[in-house]
């Protein structure tokens, strides 16, 4: 008789579950989470949440995603608009680090919650990882300890460069001569390539490489970078180095003698790759992958080549002082929960799915057999990615698919970038521009107290604009040099020297977390 009852109570409890022998369905859920829409999504006709990823996503965790996007170019005033409305989704991604305040400001607003405790109780996965990866555990926390984001990591040491000089190698072919190492070579080779024909300003660069902070070309022969930036544990300013003159006057000279583009305070990057293109310059920074994989698209290598440069040194043999190099965490695709979250743990469940080991494979690779094979430890993606038939890039294919190409709340396997760097000037070009001294100089990712962040923002809204309304001019000749000590007594009277202090501070706390 006990035996009878123990049976059909198990019988209840198997159909209660769906079968015995069958997985029990997952309890669908709903999220909803305010995002920039990638380029590579809307350029598709996509929405986020009909990609195949979140299709997935929704099957593996058993939750349903919707997404709010901003306008375009209007991220940072459509957060404000946002939150100032009071009306928040369950998750918000966006560069905390770039918030007025920083994440602790955030915090005490009540735009987005302390995840500590919630990351220890069911974050397994990314708990685990932090655990073993200390350095990137630094990076995520505030000051003050506090985790606040489900950050987006990248993988790998050749992740983190993306961005350098390139020339064309064919016209260097038909000097003799090799790519060039030092300021000298730039001028030498710039003025032997003006002589070829069809070559109007060798040199070509957008105005953002000027202006941007993340963003630089040939500062690194002299010894700084335009911004801030770390030296001996001190927080400099490039612009109030004695370098930054000595770089400003090389760059007058080459444009007096016609090297570099006059456009180059308007210039966009579509407007230099076709001046690289059709010949009309030889020399330009860009990227790997949409800069020197574009030309190659455009051109199929018929009558063109490229190569990458290294950045320049002041002395032939010298490791260049800075380069282009991303932080392992970056921030601009990490993912907060607000506090109008319903159902945190849900949140902080559906998000942790990404570190574990399906998820990295899948917001890495995609779906096994359609978008990628494993052996092992190594990932092949297939003919659907690497020769579409439908005539798709790599990156619209993979846009589908995965968020490896743009960014998100996971660690980015170095793996994809073996794969989508298919020309060997792309691969050679991410291995040249990684040689500098540029980890031992680049500014972590400090953040300033609520008040330290508003008299910062004040002081670098007005020192942008004076570095960019002058900047030009010395370039140009509009501005003699007589002039250039008035300029930086004007950066010091804009409280530049403040700005270094809370920096300097800032660098302080983040070490000693």
């Amino acid at each position: 008789m006990k035996k009878f009852c123990f049976l059909t109570v198990l019988l209840g409890l198997c159909l209660m579950l769906g079968g015995c022998g069958s997985r029990q369905a997952p309890i669908e859920k709903r999220l909803q989470i305010w995002t920039q829409m990638p380029d590579s999504i809307s350029a598709s006709g996509l929405e986020m949440a009909q990609t195949k990823l979140y299709q997935a996503l929704e099957e593996a965790t058993g939750v349903k995603v919707s997404f709010i996007h901003p306008r375009k170019g209007q991220e940072k005033a459509g957060l404000t608009l946002m939150l100032a409305s009071g009306q928040l989704p369950d998750i918000i991604e966006y560069n905390w680090i770039s918030f007025p305040g920083g994440p602790e400001k955030a915090l005490a607003d009540g735009y987005i919650i302390d995840l500590t405790e919630h990351i220890q109780r069911d974050a397994t996965n990314l708990k685990s990882y932090l655990a073993q990866n200390p350095e990137v555990d630094q990076l995520v926390r505030t000051d003050g300890g506090k985790y606040y984001v489900f950050p987006f990591v990248r993988g790998g040491e050749q992740l983190l460069v993306s961005q350098g000089p390139v020339i064309r190698k064919d016209y260097l072919e038909q000097l003799g001569s090799s790519a060039p190492e030092t300021i000298d070579d730039w001028t030498q080779i710039l003025r032997q390539m003006k002589q070829f024909p069809g070559v109007k300003y060798p040199l070509s660069l957008e105005a953002e490489v000027e202006t941007s902070q993340e963003r630089f070309g040939l500062h690194s022969a002299f010894h700084i970078h335009p911004f801030f930036y770390v030296e001996e544990g001190r927080v400099k300013f490039g612009v109030m180095q004695p370098g930054y003159r000595d770089y400003l006057m090389r760059m007058n000279a080459w444009y007096e003698e016609g090297l570099l583009d006059p456009d180059y305070a308007v210039n966009d990057r579509s407007g230099v790759d076709t001046k690289m293109v059709t010949g009309e310059s030889v020399a330009t920074v860009t990227t790997a992958n949409d800069g020197i994989g574009g030309y190659f698209r455009e051109t199929g290598g018929k009558n063109f080549d490229v190569e990458a440069a290294p950045y320049p040194a002041g002395e032939r043999g010298a490791l260049p002082f800075i380069g282009q190099r991303d932080h392992v965490y970056t921030p601009g695709w990490s993912s907060a929960i607000t506090p109008q979250c319903a159902d945190v743990a849900t949140a902080v469940r559906f998000l942790d799915y990404a570190y574990s080991g399906e998820g990295h494979d899948l917001m890495n690779f995609g779906i096994e057999n359609v978008t990628y094979t494993k052996e092992g430890s190594h990932y092949r993606y297939s003919d659907q990615v690497l020769n579409n038939a439908g005539g798709k890039s790599i990156q619209e294919v993979l846009a589908d698919y995965t968020r490896v190409t743009y960014g998100g709340s996971f660690v980015q396997d170095p793996q994809y970038l073996n794969q989508c760097l298919i020309w060997p000037q792309q691969k050679d070009a991410v291995k040249i521009w990684a040689n500098t001294a540029a980890q031992a100089h680049v500014l972590p990712l400090v953040t300033p107290t609520e008040t330290e962040s508003e008299e910062l923002a004040r002081i670098m809204n007005n020192v942008n604009v004076c570095i960019g309304d002058n900047v030009f001019d010395f370039i140009s000749g509009k501005k003699p040099f007589t002039e250039f000590d008035g300029f930086l007594q004007q950066l010091r009277e804009l409280g530049i020297e403040r700005a270094v202090e809370i920096n300097q501070s800032a660098l302080q706390r983040y070490e000693n977390r």
